[in-house]
């Protein structure tokens, strides 16, 4: 009806079929609206044209027979109008719940891959983990001339190995409804093959000595302080060298002494008989005729026979007598007649003991059997390099009870460390009123030799260079020479290590760099002393050969993960580390092989160190629970918006390390997104070292005693300072990398740490975890002047005192295989891709039924209100309906 007001009366035609006449008032409109028309012999035609808009404008009369009708085709445009927009929403329907099905049934196929419920996935995600782990050690081949003071600066060259790490989790066990999972853990580092393994065994490296280190930090933190107080020890060492040399003055020249006493008399007999009348009433004479036969198997009088039965039992004086002969034979050796015939002087020496201190005090043994020399060092014994004596070293001579009396006062570590504490931070007087030792010699004119002897000489010149390091002497300047200090009588090796093999620098093969080995100090160290304490398991700590090894040890290696079963989003997430929850103080965390450092704060700040605290934590414990391991809950992004950062577990720095977005990767077809360590993780926390690059929070981690990029690893065993860094000390300022040579450059595409992780699932699938180990050496520890040039001689010395020393650096790396990235193109993008692609001919065909649906109704409603009447029956878009009225059959 609003139709019938709005349109002109020209336009509201409708042919009747049902007498070929129009109504009346079509009729006029009709008239008005359109010309006259000459019509075809016998025939008469109508013509109406429009379409109706009232509700029976499409109602036709019944037609009769004989009569055509033909529709007005705008019925059927609206009606297929209809159809297609009805069929172009359920189609965008089903595109959008498509779509919404498909991610629900791959968000729970995520969920069925991640969360680990269940034994089968245990095993497949957790039981067995094996991937790369490529060593890269330093080698230093220019030691020799930076310790002789000819170079400046240690240079270094790479040797490279390729590993395998390798790890078997067992004893797992459910907890909380299976929301956490424990296991124990067995991992080892191997070769590759054979052919690495090789290597392995033949390869040289030159570098830092780590037991030495461990052992300056637990004897003394500094070397001053090992050497004082140690001293006790080297006292100990000069003495029991001294011991054996008289013990062998003392048995070889017995047979001489036993002819002696049988002069005047008839051997074998009379002599036999005097000795067991005289000398040995329990012995038999049977045995004391064999004993002064000359011609018998266990003579004592023929110095060959004796040296091959006696001479070894006389020397060891502790060794249970086996007859009565033997017995006699070591009193006789320990007589006063014996000593004063053996050791003919003016001094009264009436004992051994006196002998010992007389060699001690005045060379008087050597004089005598070693043609004037003042000292054993003429002898050419092993790791004697500079004469032990205080009168060979120093010329100071004391009578032989004060020589005694200083061997023993001063090899026993309670006086020791009175007299080296009160000379150095007492009062110096007090020592010579005490009759203690008074009774060693010591006077105001001899005190500060005494203290020079004992403290710096002995130790370093003697135990170090010597026992320790092995420095060769050259036989020719001993006399001449005996303190070792005219250039070129005490010489190193040509890699600038000793024939001991230990001190500072060591040459080990690269299996010992990584596995450990057992050091000279180790042996030369009581074993009441060493204990765990310098004990070295390599770079990469025990290796045991198997579980069953390790089960035997019964080592605290239990952890505990979350499964994601309660929150996906905290998948692989640490409960508990190592058996612990917790890191508070330093002996709160076991070592591989279960060992625990007592945590004594006077031991520890000795070392360096403020407390026993592991990092700065105010009384408060620094855990490492709901940090993650090695993957992370999906990350539901939106868009083009990342993730920005996480945190990961590292055991190295025994702290989090925030990962940072990088940029979009793709690995092996998987999209993905690179993520690596914040810059501000490793920056220093000092402001004024590095004012642009600097972090205050990481005065919590003790990062505000070190410049940026090298941070303290958090020493749990005690030892020397070490730190992890870049390799080859990447991103740290030039100044700093300059402290040595022949490093290459940093290149972050193949030394940067960093991990691509695949977003819907939060698997971890590619990623190098690259990190160099270092040790941190300090001149104001190192105080030795064997290493003095290493220090002295570098312009390039943080804070003027450390030089970091890089041991080597490892790339622990893996990625997703070809199999497993198939495998999950085709569980994950398989069915979004199939979903995507019907989704988008279904939204397609939809919004293209839609677009016509629309387009049919518009053209039908435009051309129903057009407003000019004069173009409507010649030039109007519109279809008219015709009917024509036969009167012959062959009408058309």
């Amino acid at each position: 009806r609003k139709g019938r007001a709005s349109c002109p009366p020209g336009r509201r035609r409708l042919a009747h079929a049902s007498t070929g006449v129009m109504r009346e008032e079509e009729k006029h409109d009709a008239a008005d609206a359109a010309p006259p028309t000459e019509a075809a012999p016998g025939t008469t035609t109508t013509a109406a044209a429009a379409a109706p808009k009232d509700d029976d404008d499409d109602v036709y009369a019944a037609e009769p027979a004989g009569v055509v009708k033909i529709m007005d085709h705008r019925t059927s445009s609206s009606r297929l109008g209809c159809a297609l927009g009805v069929a172009g929403v359920i189609l965008l329907v089903a595109g959008a719940v498509l779509i919404a099905v498909t991610e629900a049934v791959i968000r729970q196929g995520v969920r069925d891959a991640v969360v680990i419920d269940t034994n089968e996935k245990y095993d497949d995600r957790i039981k067995d983990v094996e991937h790369p782990y490529d060593v890269h050690m330093w080698n230093c081949t220019n030691l020799l001339a930076v310790l002789e003071g000819r170079e400046p600066k240690v240079r270094f060259e790479q040797v490279s190995f390729k590993m395998t790490y390798h790890e078997e989790n067992y004893a797992f066990d459910w907890h909380h409804n299976r929301e956490t999972l424990s296991y124990k853990s067995w991992w080892v580092v191997r070769p590759t093959n054979d052919e690495e393994s090789r290597r392995l065994d033949e390869a040289a490296i030159v570098n830092v000595n780590p037991v030495y280190l461990l052992s300056v930090a637990v004897f003394g933190a500094t070397e001053r302080n090992l050497f004082a107080g140690l001293s006790y020890l080297v006292v100990q060492s000069v003495d029991d060298l001294l011991d054996s040399y008289v013990s062998t003055i003392r048995a070889a020249m017995l047979p001489s002494y036993m002819l002696v006493l049988a002069a005047g008399r008839a051997l074998p007999d009379e002599a036999a008989a005097w000795w067991v009348a005289e000398r040995c009433p329990d012995d038999t004479l049977e045995a004391a005729l064999s004993f002064w036969d000359p011609a018998s198997p266990t003579s004592a009088v023929t110095q060959a026979t004796y040296d091959s039965v006696w001479r070894a039992d006389v020397e060891a004086l502790a060794t249970p007598a086996t007859s009565p002969t033997l017995a006699c034979l070591r009193e006789t050796s320990l007589s006063a007649e014996y000593v004063e015939w053996a050791v003919p002087s003016s001094s009264n020496v009436t004992s051994w003991d006196l002998a010992k201190g007389a060699q001690f005090g005045s060379g008087l043994l050597t004089r005598l059997t070693v043609g004037g020399a003042s000292s054993v060092l003429s002898l050419g014994l092993p790791g004697v390099i500079v004469a032990p004596e205080l009168y060979g070293a120093f010329g100071v001579e004391l009578t032989p009870a004060e020589g005694a009396a200083f061997l023993e006062v001063f090899s026993n570590e309670t006086l020791s460390i009175h007299f080296v504490s009160t000379a150095l931070f007492g009062n110096p007087l007090d020592l010579l009123t005490d009759p203690t030792f008074l009774a060693t010699g010591l006077t105001i004119g001899n005190a500060l030799q005494f203290i020079e002897y004992l403290y710096t000489y002995l130790a370093e010149s003697y135990f170090l260079a010597g026992i320790v390091v092995g420095k060769l002497r050259d036989p020719a300047t001993a006399e001449i020479d005996p303190r070792g200090v005219v250039d070129g009588s005490l010489t190193l090796n040509p890699d600038g290590t000793g024939i001991y093999n230990s001190g500072l620098f060591t040459r080990r093969s690269a299996r010992e760099v990584l596995f450990g080995y057992v050091d000279r100090i180790t042996e030369v160290l009581p074993a009441s002393l060493v204990g765990n304490s310098t004990t070295y398991t390599g770079v990469l700590g025990v290796q045991y050969a198997d579980i069953a090894e390790q089960e035997a040890l019964n080592p605290s290696l239990i952890y505990e993960v979350t499964t994601g079963k309660r929150s996906i989003q905290k998948i692989r997430e640490y409960t508990r580390w190592r058996d612990i929850t917790d890191i508070s103080v330093r002996n709160s965390t076991p070592g591989k092989d279960g060992s625990r450092w007592t945590c004594d704060p006077s031991s520890w700040e000795a070392q360096g160190y403020e407390s026993c605290d592991v990092w700065r934590t105010n009384g408060s414990s620094f855990t490492m629970r709901a940090t993650p391991v090695s993957q992370l809950g999906p990350f539901h992004e939106v868009g083009r918006r990342r993730k920005r950062s996480f945190k990961l577990w590292s055991t190295e720095v025994m702290r989090d390390v925030e990962m940072v977005f990088d940029h979009d990767v793709t690995v092996k077809g998987i999209r993905a997104r690179r993520y690596r360590v914040a810059d501000s993780a490793f920056h220093t926390a000092n402001c004024t070292l590095e004012p642009t690059r600097c972090n205050p929070d990481n005065a919590f981690y003790r990062m505000d005693t070190t410049p940026s990029y090298i941070a303290s690893m958090a020493s749990t065993t005690g030892g020397g300072k070490s730190s992890v860094s870049y390799p080859a000390f990447g991103r740290m300022l030039e100044t700093y990398r300059q402290q040595t040579e022949g490093l290459p450059a940093f290149v972050e595409r193949t030394m940067d740490t960093y991990v691509d992780v695949e977003p819907l699932t939060g698997f971890f699938i590619n990623g190098h975890l690259r990190l160099q180990y270092n040790s941190d050496l300090d001149d104001r520890q190192l105080t030795s002047a064997l290493w003095s040039n290493v220090f002295d001689n570098n312009p390039n010395l943080f804070d003027g005192h450390v030089l970091f020393f890089p041991l080597l650096w490892f790339d622990d790396y893996d990625i997703i295989d070809g199999d497993d990235a198939k495998a999950f193109k085709r569980a994950i993008y398989l069915p979004r891709l199939l979903a995507v692609v019907f989704t988008a001919i279904s939204l397609a065909l939809g919004v293209g039924c839609v677009v016509a649906s629309a387009i049919l109704v518009a053209r039908q409603n435009l051309g129903h209100c057009r407003s000019s009447p004069q173009t409507s029956s010649s030039s109007s878009s519109e279809v008219e309906a015709v009917v024509v009225v036969a009167n012959g059959d062959d009408a058309r």
